[in-house]
């Protein structure tokens, strides 16, 4: 949906791997505008992070969860289900393209994996998490799930990683975190019990395994034992063309590096636009700045009752509260990262200067 062209073709950009760097090469970035340094989210299933995350017990007595019992971990990606025609439209418009079936595909494909989690609820007493997409609101079915399946829980606080890494079992159905996982060292089964078109894939899952019917996606979650599961040290190897791992020199060192480089040569370009250009930044800068006024106005205060009373349209204030809810989220991580670098991470002086 995004493509490299124009101006964009001068920045420095800062590639995960050799595929994201090959397809910038063809977009007519100079490949010295071009720099591997790997995807940071990797970062954290280093050794040296372990202590970042909440352990089990912390979380299932903010939760109420049973650590007896074995928890089995649902990671949402169905954005679209209840976006809304308006927020559709909206994106639409951005993307400048249809996504009528990516709809139609999110729905279908959420509609069954629910289907086969209350199938699977009925024959075993297990703890499942269901971790919805940030930007997926919580609709009628899965409250009546809630309601009727008391260890059925949505629960959208703390990251994708902090859940695997206390669950015994992991599904997803697409997304990227499936390198993170894969770092991380954690097992995972990819459900899809509605193929996906192959322009619609994740590039990286294009030569996973998956799940598509329910009695694989049973015995997967039941006893691990689904035939064609491999390590997650295998899955990085299968991985490396889309996410260059250096076992010796953390990525976010390799960006921080990269980064003073830059700052430091006087190896910056010229950007030029056009007056409509101009007039069209300008005005989404000013909305920018409205919103940040919004949120920065609110942000210590209760404010879902006051932007829902705001003089703007629906979508606008439903995406200023979903970005106050998300600051809040951030600033409480925030906090926790700088306690426990200050803690806990020894200083990188030995692995700096090694990038070139």
């Amino acid at each position: 949906m995004v493509s490299t062209s124009t101006q964009a073709k001068k920045a420095f950009h800062l590639c995960w791997g050799d595929n994201s760097k090959e397809r910038l090469t063809l977009a007519g970035v100079a490949e010295r505008n071009l720099i591997i340094t790997g995807a940071i989210q990797l970062d954290y299933g280093r050794p040296a992070f372990e202590a970042y995350f909440l352990d089990r017990g912390s979380i299932a007595s903010e939760f109420e969860l049973d650590c007896s019992k074995e928890w089995l971990l649902l990671i949402s990606s169905f954005a679209y289900v209840n976006y809304g025609s308006d927020a559709i439209k909206e994106l639409e418009n951005q993307f400048g393209c249809s996504l009528v079936e990516q709809v139609k595909l999110h729905t279908a494909s959420q509609s069954v994996v629910l289907d086969w989690t209350e199938r699977l609820m009925k024959a075993v007493d297990y703890e499942i998490i269901y971790r919805p997409h940030p930007s997926e609101k919580v609709d009628d079915r899965l409250k009546k799930m809630q309601v009727h399946y008391p260890r059925f829980h949505v629960i959208p606080n703390y990251s994708v990683k902090q859940w695997a890494k206390v669950s015994d079992k992991t599904n997803l159905w697409i997304s990227t975190s499936n390198a993170e996982l894969s770092a991380m060292g954690i097992d995972y089964a990819i459900v899809r019990p509605v193929p996906i078109p192959a322009e619609l894939e994740v590039e990286s899952m294009r030569e996973e395994s998956f799940i598509t019917d329910y009695d694989a996606f049973f015995q997967y979650n039941t006893s691990g034992a689904d035939g064609f599961s491999i390590s997650p040290s295998e899955r990085m190897k299968k991985l490396s063309h889309y996410y260059s791992y250096d076992e010796n020199v953390p990525s976010y060192v390799k960006v921080a590096d990269c980064l003073e480089k830059i700052i430091k040569t006087d190896c910056g370009a010229t950007y030029y636009f056009s007056f409509s250009q101009q007039i069209r930044f300008g005005w989404q800068e000013l909305k920018k700045l409205v919103i940040s006024f919004i949120m920065e106005k609110y942000q210590n205060k209760p404010y879902h009752t006051r932007v829902s009373r705001l003089p703007l349209k629906q979508i606008i204030r439903n995406n200023i509260i979903r970005n106050l809810d998300n600051h809040a989220q951030e600033k409480q991580t925030e906090a926790a990262m700088l306690q426990y670098m200050e803690n806990e991470v020894p200083p990188q002086n030995s692995a700096r200067n090694t990038y070139n």
